[in-house]
C-alpha cells in the first residue's frame, strides 16, 4: 500500500492510497463497510460521488 495522494474537498481533508490487493477476505463484524466487491468501473451510488470519480482516475494514471 502506498499514498496516492492528499485532497481537500468540500472543506474536509482526505488521504488516498493505492494498494495491490491480492485476495479478497470477510469483513469483521465491527466494520462500517457493509460488503467488499471488486469493479472494473466506479459503480452507482457512490458514497462521495463529487470526489470518487477524480481519485479513481488518478489512481489509473498512476498504476
Amino acid at each position: 500500500m502506498e499514498p496516492l495522494c492528499d485532497y481537500e474537498f468540500g472543506g474536509a481533508n482526505g488521504m488516498a492510497f493505492r494498494a495491490d490487493i491480492r485476495k479478497l477476505a470477510l469483513i469483521p463484524p465491527e466494520s462500517e463497510m457493509a460488503e467488499v466487491r471488486e469493479f472494473e468501473e466506479l459503480p452507482e451510488n457512490l458514497t462521495y460521488p463529487a470526489i470518487t470519480p477524480v481519485l479513481f482516475e488518478l489512481m489509473k494514471v498512476h498504476h
